[in-house]
C-alpha cells in the first residue's frame, strides 16, 4: 500500500481534493482522519485498509502528521491573510486567536517538503496531484465532475490526546 498526505492551511479546499481523490479507482483518501482517532497508533491503523492501493489523509492544522519518507506529500499554500480572513468571517470574534494558530501553522508548512500546489491553480494542478501521488494519469471527466463542487467543513475539532501522540516526521526539513 502506498500512503500520500495532502495538507495546508484550513480553507485550503483538503475537503475537497479528499473527495476528489477517493473518487479514484484503488484511492481512499480520509478527510482530517486523526481527529477521530484516540492514538497515533489507531490512525496508522486507519491508514493500512485493505483493498485500497493508495490511501491518502487530507488534513489542514496537522501537518507534521505525514508517515514516513516513502510518503508522497502534497502541499497546498495559501496566503494566510486570506485564510484568516475567511475563518475570521466563519468564526467571528470569538476566535481570536486564530491569527497566531495559522502563523504557526504556515511557518510549519514552509518548513515540509513535498509537491506544493497553489491554492488558486488546484484546479489547473490536478493531473499533476493525482500523477504524483498514484502515478496514475487523471481522467478529465472525472475532474470536470467535481471542479463545480463545493465540498468544506466547519468542524475544525481535533482529538488533543492524539495530537500530543505526534512525532515530527522526515517530512519536515
Amino acid at each position: 500500500m502506498n500512503n500520500f498526505f495532502i495538507t495546508g492551511l484550513p480553507r485550503s479546499r483538503t475537503a475537497w481534493l479528499a473527495a476528489f481523490m477517493s473518487s479514484l479507482d484503488g484511492v481512499l483518501c480520509y478527510h482530517e482522519r486523526l481527529k477521530d482517532c484516540a492514538d497515533i497508533e489507531e490512525y496508522w491503523r486507519a491508514m493500512s485498509v485493505k483493498g485500497y492501493e493508495f490511501v491518502g489523509n487530507a488534513d489542514c492544522g496537522i501537518p507534521m502528521v505525514t508517515g514516513s519518507s516513502h510518503s508522497k506529500v502534497v502541499i497546498i499554500e495559501r496566503d494566510p491573510d486570506e485564510v484568516i480572513d475567511s475563518l475570521s468571517r466563519l468564526f467571528g470574534d470569538s476566535f481570536m486567536f486564530i491569527p497566531e494558530l495559522v502563523m504557526e501553522a504556515k511557518r510549519a508548512l514552509d518548513k515540509m517538503k513535498g509537491m506544493r500546489v497553489d491554492y488558486r491553480q488546484i484546479d489547473n494542478a490536478l493531473n499533476d496531484i493525482v500523477r504524483y501521488c498514484t502515478g496514475m494519469e487523471l481522467e478529465q471527466s472525472r475532474a470536470d465532475v467535481f471542479l463545480n463542487m463545493n465540498i468544506q467543513t466547519n468542524d475544525f475539532s481535533v482529538n488533543p490526546e492524539a495530537l500530543k501522540m505526534l512525532e515530527v516526521s522526515e517530512c519536515l526539513g
